[in-house]
């Protein structure tokens, strides 16, 4: 008795006649790739869209309309710097524009409890606003570090495709 063959893939991508190893199939296989990637990501786009509307939901009124202007304030200052919330602190009490700016929005946490500002930003971590998203980067000697992605930042199939 014959040992039996393992079926035939029948996969679009799969097939012979779009494998990679043939020189003129090889961009259309490419295109298909990145095609593929493409609908992945507006998929997971939409995911993601859906999920930071649900968290955004599960903040108070206060802290989303606070976080919207918070969130990319900090991207905007820091850049790609990972920064402390004293850093924060110290920036509101600072007398230039940017300072009076973020004192005005963060201000009244700063006279309630130094540790207020902090529970905000805990509380903003992760949640994505137009784009902007507080992260926390880890500690150093027992103080949170935060820094703020971008969205600028990540691979896409842009990217991909200029082979960034």
């Amino acid at each position: 008795m014959g040992r039996l063959r393992p079926p035939a893939q029948t996969s679009a991508l799969a097939t012979t006649s779009e494998a990679p190893g043939k020189a003129g199939d090889r961009s259309a296989f490419d295109l298909r790739i990145l095609a593929k990637l493409e609908s992945i990501e507006r998929g997971q786009q939409e995911q993601g869209e859906v999920l930071d509307d649900l968290t955004r939901r599960l903040l108070t009124p206060d802290d989303r309309r606070i976080g919207m202007i918070l969130v990319r304030m900090l991207g905007n200052l820091f850049g790609t710097e990972q920064f402390a919330t004293a850093e924060v602190a110290a920036r509101a009490l600072h007398r230039d524009t940017i300072g009076q700016a973020l004192f005005e929005l963060i201000g009244d946490r700063l006279e309630e409890k130094a540790r207020a500002l902090g529970w905000l930003l805990a509380r903003l971590e992760g949640v994505r606003f137009k784009g902007y998203r507080l992260v926390a980067a880890g500690e150093d000697r027992g103080v949170r570090l935060w820094w703020v992605s971008t969205p600028s930042k990540g691979a896409t199939s842009d990217t991909l495709r200029e082979g960034k």
